[in-house]
């Protein structure tokens, strides 16, 4: 899965049962890792205080917010007792420790402080280059 309309689709879902709660998706990028939305949100909330880039994708018609980190350096983002598995795609989905799990009271809880963090963000104007359907420039793969 690698089309940005379909990891939005996969960010916006998350329910009480959802095994995603606590799991970051990561999608390659040339030679970066990209989480975005609800997996950049639990990225900045519980590993780093990265940068976050919040722009309008036009080939989706919707703003994303995303941030991004060296594949190298996967390991030294990784927080003690989190699981990294690969998926078919190249990415790696990183399963939070339980002991992040607890930070929240519930479902409702988390959504909200997601919603307060992502319109915190001022859309910038960053889309001067070309993007395809998939969020990455012609350059970029």
């Amino acid at each position: 899965m690698s089309a940005l309309s379909e990891i939005v689709k996969l960010e916006s879902t998350h329910s009480e049962e959802s095994a995603n709660l606590y799991n970051i998706h990561l999608f390659p990028v040339g030679k970066f890792f990209r989480a975005y939305e609800w997996s950049a949100w639990l990225v900045v909330t519980h590993i780093n205080d990265f940068k976050v880039i919040h722009t309008m994708v036009k080939a989706i018609d919707r703003d994303v917010c995303y941030i991004g980190f060296p594949q190298e350096t996967l390991e030294k983002w990784t927080p003690e007792g989190a699981v990294v598995t690969e998926r078919a795609d190249g990415g790696k989905d990183m399963q939070l420790a339980e002991k992040f799990q607890r930070l929240f009271e519930n479902t409702t809880e988390m959504t909200a402080e997601f919603c307060k963090w992502r319109e915190s963000i001022p859309i910038a104007n960053i889309e001067k280059k070309n993007k395809n359907e998939k969020g990455f420039s012609a350059d970029e793969g």
